[in-house]
This record gives structure tokens, C-alpha cells and sequence, in this order.
């Protein structure tokens, strides 16, 4: 498994933009296969407001019609996929883990803090509700691309009615079921087997002898279905980890250790490629 990753995420893509605590854009261009797998160090909150849409989060399938809200973690992997060659239009608005208890402290229903066990949360919103988000999202993309008169006033209000919005969903439908994954059973369990054993050696040798096929009708099979290959899924699992380790205060050597890298050369290489800086530099700045 020596692939690599052709190009890293975008620079705002991993993290927000220094000193910002939330960023939001609206699209209505068709999907087309564009989004990569990847993933984000906040949280994401997809809006359809129409057209028909999958979101693959980790082995789940998400279907988003007009109206759906789809929470999804820090550190996730996700990617949306085409579900029609019809424009969908979407809002997607993306936040620190801080920023909900700041805004309306812990009186909200949700928990936001830590990031392990987090589940991902798909709304299914009625109308008003569905109105009333929408109404709210365009309004907070309005003041974000203005520069009237009492701005942040304006932003910060919308932010605390959006979380307090979120807060009503939840309580009135409680924790939504994803629609049943349209992956195999065989990519399934490849993914689960990767997320058990990223720490570890995995070869792939290992993963033909697990799953009973050779490797390249596996990584046929998994891309098909995830997005990216076996390995590429591999290298995002084990980066992922090393950067949160990086900001927890670890140093990069035991990092890279900890995450699976047995040759800190390579980890090197791939991380200052997805990244743009190299472990340390990193390291410093966090």
C-alpha cells in the first residue's frame, strides 16, 4: 500500500481561519464528485434547503432532502456525494466546539464537548422550523458578507438563535437514525477493521487475508463506496490522530508512534503534504 496523497485540503479546510470562530457558505453547484474525503478539527451543520443529496459519514449514508440538518463532529470523515446531476442547493455552517456553550452556555440539549463519542445528528425539520432555519441561515450569510452598522451584534444573535433552534429540533424528534448504509458488508467491515488497527501495522497482505480478496479488487470495492482507497483511508485515520495529539501538547516523534507511523521520515513527508508545515512547526504553533 504505497499510495499518496495526491494534494492537501485546503488551507481553511482542516481548521478555521485564525481567529474565527465560525464560517458559512452557500452553494448550489452540482456535486460532480468534487469533495474529496475529509475531514474538520469543529463542527459542520449541512443544511439542504433543495435538491437531493447523500452524505457518507464514516460507513453511514445520510439521505438530505429540503429541510435536513446534518451535525457531524470534529474529526469525522465525510464527503457528500452525488446523489442526481440536478443542482442541490445547501448551506453549510461550520463552528468551534466553543462556541455553542459560549453563546448560550449549557442550557442547550446537546453536548459538544469531547470529541470520541459524539454522535452525528440528522434533523428532520418541519415546517416552521424549516422556515425559520433557513430564514436564519441566509440572514447570518447576509451580515457575513456585509458591513453594516452593528455586524457582530447582529452575527452573534443569529449564532444563539441557530444553536437554540438546534436545541427545539432535538428535543422534539430526539435522536435521528441514518438512512441504512448502502455500503457492502465487505467495505464495512474493511473500515471497521481500519479503525480498530490504524495504530498498528496494517499491510496489504493483512487485508487480503482478513477479507478473502486481493487487494486491488478490495481498494476497487472500498473507493467505489468511501471515496478514497484502503490506504488513503488508512493515512487520514492516522494523521487525524497525530494532529490531535500534536495539539494536545505530545511532540511529534511519540506522536507519529502513536498514531501508527513507523518510519517518522514518511510521517514527515505526509504531513507537511496534507498540512503545509511540517510536525513541529505545528507542534509550536498549537
Amino acid at each position: 500500500m504505497g499510495e499518496k496523497i495526491k494534494s492537501r485540503f485546503e488551507e481553511d479546510s482542516i481548521s478555521l481561519p485564525a481567529g474565527s470562530v465560525y464560517m458559512i457558505r452557500h452553494n448550489m453547484a452540482p456535486l460532480n464528485g468534487k469533495v474529496s474525503l475529509h475531514y474538520h478539527d469543529h463542527y459542520e451543520a449541512f443544511f439542504a434547503v433543495s435538491g437531493d443529496i447523500l452524505y457518507n459519514v464514516e460507513g453511514y449514508t445520510y439521505r438530505m432532502e429540503p429541510g435536513h440538518l446534518l451535525l457531524i463532529p470534529p474529526y469525522r470523515l465525510h464527503q457528500p456525494c452525488i446523489h442526481s446531476g440536478h443542482c442541490s442547493e445547501r448551506i453549510a455552517l461550520r463552528f468551534s466546539q466553543e462556541l455553542p456553550e459560549k453563546l448560550n452556555g449549557k442550557d442547550h440539549n446537546i453536548q459538544w464537548s469531547g470529541t470520541e463519542n459524539l454522535p452525528v445528528q440528522q434533523y428532520c425539520l418541519e415546517e416552521p422550523q424549516r422556515q425559520e432555519m433557513k430564514t436564519l441561515l441566509q440572514k447570518l450569510l447576509c451580515e457575513d458578507k456585509g458591513n453594516a452598522y452593528g455586524k457582530e451584534t447582529v452575527i452573534h444573535a443569529l449564532l444563539t438563535c441557530f444553536f437554540v433552534l438546534l436545541a427545539r429540533a432535538k428535543l422534539q424528534q430526539g435522536k435521528a437514525k441514518p438512512e441504512k448504509s448502502e455500503m457492502t458488508a465487505t467495505v464495512r467491515e474493511m473500515a471497521e477493521y481500519i479503525e480498530k488497527n490504524y495504530k498498528n501495522p496494517v499491510t496489504s497482505r493483512q487485508l487480503e487475508k482478513q477479507f478473502l480478496k486481493n487487494y486491488s479488487q478490495l481498494s476497487k470495492e472500498f473507493k467505489e463506496e468511501v471515496g478514497g482507497s484502503p490506504y488513503q483511508y488508512l493515512l487520514l485515520k492516522r494523521l487525524l490522530n497525530a494532529e490531535k495529539l500534536l495539539k494536545e501538547g505530545i511532540p511529534p516523534r511519540t506522536a507519529a508512534e502513536e498514531s501508527g507511523f513507523s518510519d517518522y521520515s514518511n510521517f514527515f513527508r505526509q504531513f507537511r503534504t496534507m498540512y503545509g508545515c511540517a510536525p513541529r512547526e505545528y507542534y509550536k504553533k498549537s
